[in-house]
């Protein structure tokens, strides 16, 4: 993938990295539409916390845990991929932004006491994709707001 620097878009210009991308955007659309159990298809986290509880729950726990992170932000959002990187054989890493409904980029501020300078806003997130011997999966949960 190449970065085009005008527009501050991901140009992708192979197949692998063009499919890794449409599962990010289809498991974020998924989640948008409230369609969770088709987004937890596409996930398989990698966060460590999780590589050991995800397979003991239930499919309907999961997709309530899918749910529940995505609507944490308190608004629908959906991706747009500014950038991404092939970082290993078959993961690929995504710096996104999020655009609401209303059309403007979705910003995460300070949190929970925190002041701007302890914890500056955010509006660009990363997000990895891995192929898997089931297609490829969404590694890391949703933007979560607590």
């Amino acid at each position: 993938a190449q970065l085009d620097k005008k527009k501050k878009r991901a140009v992708i210009t192979d197949k692998e990295t063009q499919e890794a991308k449409e599962t990010l955007e289809l498991f974020f659309n998924n989640l948008h539409d409230e369609k969770y159990n088709d987004a937890l298809s596409l996930f398989d986290p990698i966060e460590e916390d999780w590589r050991n509880e995800w397979p003991k729950m239930s499919e309907d726990k999961k997709a309530e845990e899918l749910k529940f992170t995505y609507r944490s932000v308190g608004v629908p959002i959906k991706p747009k991929v500014l950038e991404v990187w092939n970082v290993d054989s078959g993961v690929y890493r995504f710096e996104v932004q999020f655009i609401t409904d209303s059309g403007t980029i979705y910003v995460q501020g300070p949190c929970c006491g925190a002041t701007e300078e302890m914890t500056p806003s955010q509006s660009e997130f990363i997000f990895f994709v891995r192929k898997t011997t089931a297609g490829y999966k969404v590694g890391t949960f949703p933007v979560y707001r607590p």
